[in-house]
C-alpha cells in the first residue's frame, strides 16, 4: 500500500501545482525531479539501494513516470490561453 500512496500523494502534488499555476511546467519539474530521485535511490551499490528492482520497486520505477504523463495530460485543461 506505500507505493499505491506515494504514487498518489505524487499525483496530488503535480494536480495541485498545475491548477495553481496554470501552466504545465511545475507538473513536469515535480515528474522530473522525482523520477531523478527515485533514480538515484535505486542505483546505490550493493546492498545500499533503496529501491529495489522487485514488484514494489517497479511499480514505483514506472509508475511515476505514467503518473507524471497523465498528469501532464490532466492538467493541460487548467493552462492559460494565450493574452492578445
Amino acid at each position: 500500500w506505500g507505493t499505491a500512496a506515494a504514487l498518489l500523494l505524487l499525483a496530488s502534488l503535480q494536480l495541485l501545482l498545475g491548477a495553481w499555476s496554470g501552466s504545465l511546467l511545475p507538473t513536469a519539474v515535480v515528474g522530473i525531479v522525482s523520477y531523478a530521485t527515485i533514480g538515484l535511490l535505486s542505483t546505490g551499490g550493493t546492498g545500499k539501494q533503496l529501491i529495489v528492482a522487485d514488484v514494489p520497486g517497479n511499480v514505483w520505477v514506472y509508475g511515476s513516470a505514467g503518473i507524471t504523463f497523465v498528469m501532464l495530460l490532466w492538467c493541460r485543461r487548467y493552462t492559460r490561453p494565450p493574452r492578445g
